[in-house]
């Protein structure tokens, strides 16, 4: 199973197996400036040590919550779930028993959310609150890359009781809040690590029956995810390389198989695997370029035909 692949070390965008072949690693979102990267890898070491298990008000969870206030205004708390699975599972776990509606806006996260959260009820109910839950990397699809039509689309969302904005998956730093009642922060603001950071509209009181306080994340996950934030900003030339593979779809450094088949999509999978490429197997299937391709990568990436 590609899941097992013996890898040995990782540097820049590719991985190495036991036998030293090197592999094309575009499977994760917060691989943005390549694995191993000095300046986030400095960050790790010098902190290990003295920053692994420090919890609560440090220097690192204020600097975060200083620039959350400074991106998101004051109108939002910030907290975290240690990974997606548990967030989405605590948060239906709460809401179906307050007899909560559901809808899922996404072909691509309703496959993820039959992978993770199957045992949830969609069952419509009368005189009972609505949940709408839009995966926004599905709608910057939508909107083929370009960022004007995507902000017009998140404009010109339906909202209804509670609505969540999954930027999860979003290629991007910036996003656009839209008075969401919850939004998930692309995984690349978390560094490289699985916690997720979540704006929860000061409207709401019920939170933390399905969240955590910041002071729950270590600081070492904190100091992390600040340097890969101040570095990515830094970056103005965003690569507009286009992969142009049969069969995928592509809108920035964000690209997808349309085919939705999960046993067919294994099959592409293990296809692209022959040619040193790793791609995301899992739903909702997206894979991702970095930032910055270099041109003899760019010009093995544009000979791959398949």
């Amino acid at each position: 199973m590609i899941k097992n692949y013996p890898f040995r070390k990782a540097k820049g965008i590719f991985v190495y197996d036991i036998q030293s072949n090197r592999y094309y690693d575009l499977q994760k979102n917060s691989n943005i400036i390549g694995h191993s990267n000095k300046k986030i890898t400095t960050i790790v070491k010098n902190h290990i040590s003295s920053s692994w298990n420090l919890y609560g008000d440090t220097i690192y969870h204020r600097k975060i919550k200083a620039l959350y206030d400074k991106l998101f205004s004051s109108n939002y708390h910030l907290a975290v779930s240690f990974s997606l699975v548990e967030f989405f599972t605590r948060f239906f776990n709460y809401t179906q028993q307050k007899s909560s509606n559901l809808q899922i806006i996404g072909d691509r996260f309703n496959l993820w959310i039959k992978k993770h959260c199957n045992n949830i009820n969609r069952e419509a109910k009368n005189d009972c609150k609505t949940t709408i839950i839009y995966d926004m990397a599905e709608l910057f699809f939508k909107s083929n890359g370009d960022i004007k039509q995507f902000n017009k689309t998140i404009a010109d969302l339906k909202k209804e009781e509670i609505t969540i904005f999954n930027y999860y998956w979003y290629p991007y730093l910036d996003i656009i809040t839209n008075n969401a009642d919850i939004i998930i922060l692309p995984q690349i603001y978390s560094g490289h690590f699985e916690y997720i950071n979540i704006l929860i509209n000061k409207k709401i009181n019920d939170f933390n029956y399905y969240t955590f306080q910041l002071n729950n994340i270590p600081s070492l996950y904190l100091a992390s995810s600040l340097k890969l934030y101040y570095t990515i900003k830094k970056i103005s030339n965003y690569d507009s390389f286009k992969l142009n593979w049969n069969g995928f779809i592509q809108a920035g450094r964000l690209f997808v198989s349309e085919e939705l088949n999960s046993q067919k999509y294994k099959e592409i999978v293990n296809k692209y695997l022959e040619k040193k490429i790793l791609l995301n197997l899992t739903p909702p299937y997206y894979s991702y370029l970095p930032i910055i391709v270099e041109d003899y990568q760019k010009k093995y990436l544009s000979r791959i035909k398949i």
